[in-house]
Order: C-alpha cells, then structure tokens, then sequence
C-alpha cells in the first residue's frame, strides 16, 4: 500500500522538487494550495492530487487533512522571506505559525502516528555570535521572519515532547534552484545577466557583493526532509552545505559562463543592502550526515550555472518573441 504525503506550498519550489522525488519512491502525493496550479509548470502536476484550501482557516485545513488522512506531512508553506518589502507580519504569523498550530493539533487528536516535518529557516539563528551554526546553537532572529519560523519550531518542540508527536523541523540554509523566485539574490543574478546576455538588460543592481552566505541546492535538500521522517525518532535537523559563497563568487561564474566582465554590468545601489544582516552564518550539517546519512551532492559551480542555463533558455524564448 501506498504512503500518503501531504505537501503545504507545493507550488513553491522545494514543494516541487518533493512532490517529484516522493513520486519516485512510489508515494501517493497530496498538495494543498490557495490557488489552483498552473498544470503545465512542471512535469508531475498530473501524478499529483491536489486540494484548494487556505491553510490559514483552521476547519478549511482540516477538512483537507481528513480527506488525506496522510502518513506524512511536510509542511513548507510560508510567509514573506527577509528582505521583501511590505512585508504583513500578522499574514506571515498566520501562514508559519497558526497554519503549524492547525496541524499539531490535529495529529494529537485524531493523528497520533502521523509524521509532520516542518521548514523552519536559518533565519533563527539571526545574529547569533556562535560561527557554523548547529542544532545547539543559540537562537538570535533579528526579523519577523525568523521570529515566526523560531515560533513554529518552538511548538514543534513542544508537541514532540509533551504528547509523543513524531514532530520535527528542518532549520534550512539558502537554498536555491531554476524554479526559485527572481526576488531572491542568486536567480536575480542569473536571470538579468542571461537577459543582458541577448540585449534585453543593460544592467544588475546590487547591494553588497562581498555578502556571503551558505547556499545549497533545493534537490538536494528535499531528500533531507523525507529522511528526516523516515528516522527513528523525531529530531530537529540544520541543512545547509557548510560552505560560504559571497555575492561577487556567483558573479564571477555566471559572466565567466557567458564570456563577460562582471563589473561592466554591476551597479552597485545602497538600497539593496541588508545592515541588519551582516553577519556570517553557515551551517555546521554534522549531525544530519551522522544520523541520517545525508549529506548534499550538486556542488555550488553546477547549481549556479544550471540556474544560468534555465535562464538563458527563458531570455532566448522573450528575445524571439519580441522579433
């Protein structure tokens, strides 16, 4: 008999790269989502059952849980990421904290043998003095986003210990992939240097280019998550790679691949940068490889230039089409 998973943001990249690889371990896959999806997105939305629903309404969301009735959740719908503007706290705390409350409550009522992994962010660790950062590390958010992520996780914890839950959070380091949003910084870069490759740019605007951070590939890190709910017991997990990148490494590759000098397109825009998050903050992933046997496989070169290929490919397509 089929395993039943059910996914929250599977409309988001790492909900993706899940669905596929659960699909491939012979998983029946249920993805929750406000909208209906776009069907032709990606190549496995027609294996996939999914459910339109608000997760952020309490008997909306357990209706869809009822009907599911899954072995496993995985639970990556989130609010507003650091460094968009605008950003609704109370939307954020509803989607990363009540929405992870709903389920909770659910599995100790009527889905005591349900697994839940839930995405929390390195974001909880903030400003932390402690440098890598693991399972151990003090938590320090410095951003409504981190402070609702840490909320979650905090109430992973609590059910995981007060009424036996098999709860768990992935604390997950940047991770990046060609079905990433433009308004994160690696595929802002690949995307406008593939546009300014065919004509359609003249210029990347930028903050600090000498920011690093640890960043890994979102295939890589799905693995991570079904892992974690295939163990014995229930833990919280840091994912990452455990290497620092800075800003000017991903240009370096990027133009190298498309035979250019970088600085001739950079402009670099005070607006841009982060003050609050000037700090290092890289992932210690020890006890993820001891325990779990994971460890990540794309190297950053190939995540980097395998983002620039998909976008190379978009650029060419609007080129044609504005012939």
């Amino acid at each position: 008999m089929k395993k039943r998973a059910l996914i929250t943001g599977i409309s988001g990249q790492d909900g993706s790269y899940l669905a596929e690889y659960l699909l491939s371990r012979n998983y029946e896959v249920h993805g929750c989502a406000r909208e209906t999806m776009n069907q032709t997105s990606t190549n496995f939305l027609n294996q996939v059952i999914y459910h339109k629903a608000d997760i952020t309404v309490e008997d909306v969301f357990n209706k869809v849980i009822d009907q599911v009735m899954p072995d496993e959740i995985y639970h990556l719908a989130t609010g507003h990421e650091v460094g968009f503007t605008n950003v609704d706290f109370f939307k954020t705390q509803s989607i990363d904290v009540q929405s992870t409350l709903f389920i909770l409550n659910a599995m100790k009522q009527k889905y005591p043998k349900t697994k839940l992994f839930y995405a929390s962010s390195s974001r909880v660790f903030g400003q932390s003095k402690n440098y890598p950062q693991n399972e151990k590390t003090d938590f320090a958010p410095v951003s409504l986003y981190g402070i609702s992520k840490l909320t979650s996780q905090n109430l992973i914890k609590l059910y995981r210990e007060q009424f036996g839950l098999f709860a768990c959070s992935g604390i997950l380091f940047n991770h990046e992939s060609p079905r990433r949003s433009e308004f994160f910084l690696p595929r802002k870069i690949t995307a406008t240097a593939a546009r300014i490759k065919y004509g359609l740019e003249s210029k990347l605007e930028l903050g600090d280019i000498s920011a690093q951070r640890d960043w890994g590939a979102a295939e890589d890190f799905v693995k991570a998550f079904w892992l974690m709910l295939q163990s014995n017991l229930a833990e919280d997990y840091v994912i990452g790679t455990g290497q620092l990148h800075s800003v000017q490494n991903i240009l370096e590759i990027v133009f190298s691949h498309l035979q250019l000098n970088w600085s001739d397109y950079v402009v670099l825009n005070t607006q841009f940068q982060r003050p609050a998050e000037n700090y290092k903050i890289c992932a210690d992933i020890s006890k993820a490889n001891s325990q779990l046997g994971w460890k990540p496989e794309i190297s950053f070169k190939s995540l980097i230039i395998q983002m620039l290929e998909a976008d190379l490919v978009k650029a060419q397509s609007a080129l044609g089409s504005k012939k």
